[in-house]
């Protein structure tokens, strides 16, 4: 999306599904953003299942995965909506099973994000 044009909304307060709303070249986009201390799994609310049920390639997520080691992992997941039947029910857990089904993008902090 290079020379894409846009603004971004902190909506985290607002439990409207997301945590972030982008508005792109007048398109709405919705982000969610998750953490794991671990590497593989991530928990979505009923709300947010729902919207991203809803929203489908409009929603993605953001997975930051072992938060507390010194290799963090960046991953954007789109596609999710696609899988999200599978999701077990506590609290929708969104295992790398379910995730790894769908269209990701992975980044890791210490060799692609360095600062130069």
């Amino acid at each position: 999306m290079l020379g894409a044009k846009g603004r971004i909304h902190d909506e985290r307060k607002n439990n409207l599904g997301w945590d972030l709303r982008c508005e792109i070249d007048g398109r709405d986009r919705y982000v969610e953003v998750k953490s794991s201390r671990k590497k593989g799994s991530f928990t979505m609310t009923r709300n947010e299942r729902e919207k991203l049920t809803k929203h489908k390639n409009n929603y993605m997520v953001i997975f930051v995965s072992n938060v507390t080691g010194h290799s963090h992992k960046v991953r954007v997941i789109r596609g999710l909506h696609e899988v999200a039947e599978q999701f077990a029910v506590k609290d929708f857990l969104v295992t790398q099973r379910e995730w790894g089904q769908v269209e990701v993008a992975s980044y890791d902090m210490e060799t692609d994000w360095q600062e130069g």
